[in-house]
């Protein structure tokens, strides 16, 4: 069954607005201090196991995406480092699952 590529073009809006209006919020907050934002990231144990569970999956996207995009021939793959980095890895796979679902891989 092919999945609907809309669905994930929905997803990396979704992805991309709901960090952004969050990290924007922060920082009007906290005057751009992106220091401030980084030491918040580990500010307890709770919100350090959400970031190291973040980090760590986006780490596993990275390289599953980079393999896989080789072999699906998927140009410009550079681009989910910069969304993950700039975002985060909700707006980065759906992206990713977006383009790729234009390939032929599910017969």
């Amino acid at each position: 069954m092919r999945p609907n590529k809309n669905i994930f073009l929905l997803l990396f809006i979704v992805g991309s607005i709901v960090p952004t209006y969050f990290f924007i919020q922060f920082f009007i907050v906290e005057d751009f201090n992106q220091i401030s934002l980084i030491k918040s990231w580990v500010r307890n144990y709770g919100a350090t196991g959400i970031t190291a569970d973040a980090a760590i999956a986006l780490v596993v996207f990275w390289i599953w995406s980079f393999y896989d995009s080789k072999r699906l021939q998927i140009d410009h793959w550079w681009v989910m480092i910069v969304l993950g980095l700039g975002i985060g890895v909700c707006s980065a796979m759906p992206l990713y699952f977006y383009r790729r679902a234009d390939k032929d891989i599910f017969g």
